[in-house]
């Protein structure tokens, strides 16, 4: 009999975390399991999932959810819980995996803790948060990671219940990608939380150092943030007078369709996890530039074979490696992206995925 299965996030939009969740809600479904997903809060854009699959959010809108309190929030959690009786939780980032540990507590059930994120960085620094959520993998069954790299973070002891499991690729990024190779590589493609994270400065001094010498390139840079960061990211821009050749664009639903139109990925993130955009960019047979930052593009790039890593922080070495690309030939640079697309099909891909998530539901 196949076992019931709750998946918890905070949100259904937004980031990597996001998709993960709604694609391993999907594939568990049609698989036979009894899966739910618990929210807390519903949004506009959610990543889809099956009609079928029951969704559950402890309010229905963020004004709704800050009125509530915390012991208020811990009933509707609670009664929920009580109420489907799971034999697994998947949690996914860190106030939601707080919230699971305590609501779940004298329930027969088994958590597993997801990474979705460099854990050196992620963003609880709250002591008592902090401490709260360093047990709910002290408690947990499993540990799911993205990367090999992000074990050293966990005890020797907790170690011992890490499993990677790749991020799953969309089948957007498989069935949509760019099958001819341009001739002359002159539109750039970034995408990604607005963020000081992904350090779009680095990447917009890098490409205005280029565009010296190459006036006719574009970058776009897809994704949304706080409204003070991106003016700051505007006036950086202005300042190096790069307004006719970088451009923010905002949120796309259909980004499969913006690489199409693209020669060149770039990403700049200090920090990682496993970064989807890249896996993204890669399967649609992009050539990519990544920082090699922890944690995570390693283990999707082979420097120099499938895209190019170059080092966190370094705007002068991605602009040299920009400058090498547009001097590869168009065979190379067909010959690097088809490595990058074969790459991410085979170690992300969505089989791979779920076949691994599943074995740990025995």
């Amino acid at each position: 009999m196949y076992k019931k299965i709750v998946l918890a996030i905070p949100q259904l939009t937004g980031g990597g975390a996001e998709r993960v969740a709604s694609v391993w809600a999907n594939e568990l479904y049609n698989r036979g399991y009894d899966t739910t997903i618990l929210l807390l809060l519903r949004s506009k854009d959610e990543y889809y999932t099956d009609k079928n699959i029951k969704v559950f959010s402890v309010a229905e809108d963020k004004a709704t959810y800050m009125k509530l309190s915390y012991i208020q929030r811990f009933i509707k959690i609670r009664k929920f819980l009580l109420y489907i009786q799971p034999d697994y939780i998947i949690s996914f980032l860190p106030s939601m995996q707080v919230w699971m540990m305590m609501a779940s507590k004298g329930l027969n059930v088994k958590r597993i803790e997801t990474i979705r994120n460099n854990p050196w960085r992620i963003s609880v620094t709250n002591p008592v948060d902090r401490f709260l959520w360093q047990q709910c993998y002290h408690s947990s069954y499993k540990i799911i990671l993205q990367s090999l790299d992000q074990r050293p973070f966990f005890s020797k002891k907790d170690q011992k219940k890490c499993v990677v499991i790749p991020n799953p690729i969309s089948e957007l990024y498989i069935e949509n990608y760019k099958e001819e190779t341009s001739e002359n590589p002159i539109e750039f493609i970034a995408a990604g939380r607005i963020d000081p994270q992904k350090n779009y400065k680095m990447m917009i001094k890098a490409f205005a150092d280029v565009c010296l010498e190459n006036k006719n390139l574009r970058l776009r840079i897809f994704g949304t943030g706080s409204e003070s960061y991106i003016s700051e990211i505007k006036e950086y821009i202005s300042k190096l007078h790069m307004q006719n050749n970088i451009f923010l664009m905002g949120r796309t639903p259909h980004l499969e369709k913006e690489y199409k139109k693209s020669d060149i990925f770039l990403l700049t993130s200090d920090y990682e996890g496993l970064p989807n955009v890249l896996m993204e960019a890669m399967a649609s047979q992009l050539v990519c530039i990544s920082t090699d930052c922890m944690t995570g593009p390693k283990d999707l790039i082979n420097n120099g074979e499938n895209g190019f890593l170059v080092p966190v922080g370094d705007d002068a070495k991605l602009a040299e490696v920009i400058r090498h690309v547009l001097m590869m030939t168009k065979e190379e640079r067909a010959k690097m992206a088809k490595a990058a697309r074969n790459k991410v099909l085979s170690y992300c891909s969505k089989e791979n995925s779920i076949d691994s998530l599943c074995k740990l539901l025995v």
